[in-house]
């Protein structure tokens, strides 16, 4: 439920499973501060479906965590996809559909129906040779 009549002209929002816990009592304190503050949210959500729908190069994704989240956490999650990625590559649970796409886990591509080609190691320590 949701009144806009609220102290000071603002948005309350009550939860409907316990009417008495009021989910907007730390919102901004007036209307217009409420205003913006949501729109950040709605901008927000637009930004992080992005992130996650589109396909962006790694420096378009850690320019975009940056933007939303501070130089820190875009650098720590970045730093953390690559880990894991790197993990499930050590481990044989990359593979590389028909258009190069890279598909982490085996279940994913399964799901989907697309054929895909465990990759190969492109380091010396990976298995695979490098020409000079």
């Amino acid at each position: 439920m949701t009144e806009r009549d609220g102290p000071r002209g603002t948005v309350q929002v009550f939860n409907p499973a316990y009417p008495q816990d009021v989910f907007t009592d730390r919102w901004p304190e007036n209307g217009d501060a409420q205003y913006v503050f949501d729109s950040d949210l709605r901008q927000l959500i637009v930004e992080l479906k992005r992130l996650k729908n589109e396909e962006l190069s790694l420096q378009e994704k850690s320019q975009l965590l940056r933007q939303l989240f501070g130089e820190s956490a875009a650098q720590y999650a970045i730093e953390s996809m690559l880990e894991a990625r790197r993990h499930e590559m050590e481990a044989g649970r990359f593979h590389v559909g028909p258009r190069g796409k890279v598909a982490a886990g085996a279940a994913p591509a399964i799901a989907a129906g697309v054929r895909t080609t465990p990759t190969r190691g492109a380091t010396r320590t990976g298995g695979g040779y490098l020409p000079e």
